[in-house]
């Protein structure tokens, strides 16, 4: 639904069109608010971290225009739910072994029933 909404804003607007990259990734993380003081005062913000997100914005970076980048505990949790494909054993920053990532291409065809 996002990448056919961006579609759809970039029919719009021919002459910025938005590009849109994204990793998913599954697993345990840390989540919480933290507080942040500064010039203008505080501020709260409601975070997850720890590896599961590293990777994550690690599979977004690598990710291009349209693509959905999934890590290998995502893509065991979806089952045959969507159709992937392969991209490989990925080296990303600040994660110490080749990852095994997949392209979410769509959800698979509705049967017919007759």
């Amino acid at each position: 639904m996002l990448l056919a909404l961006t579609e759809a804003l970039n029919q719009k607007e021919l002459d910025n069109p938005l590009a849109i990259h994204i990793g998913i990734n599954s697993g345990p993380a840390l989540v919480g608010s933290t507080r942040f003081e500064g010039r203008r005062g505080t501020r709260w913000t409601f975070t997850a971290s720890g590896m599961v997100t590293t990777l994550a914005a690690r599979l977004a970076g690598a990710a291009g225009d349209g693509e959905i980048l999934a890590g290998p505990e995502t893509v065991r949790r979806l089952g045959g739910r969507y159709r992937l494909e392969r991209v490989g054993h990925e080296r990303l920053k600040n994660i110490t072994e080749a990852i095994e990532v997949h392209r979410i291409i769509s959800p698979p065809s509705k049967p017919v029933l007759r």
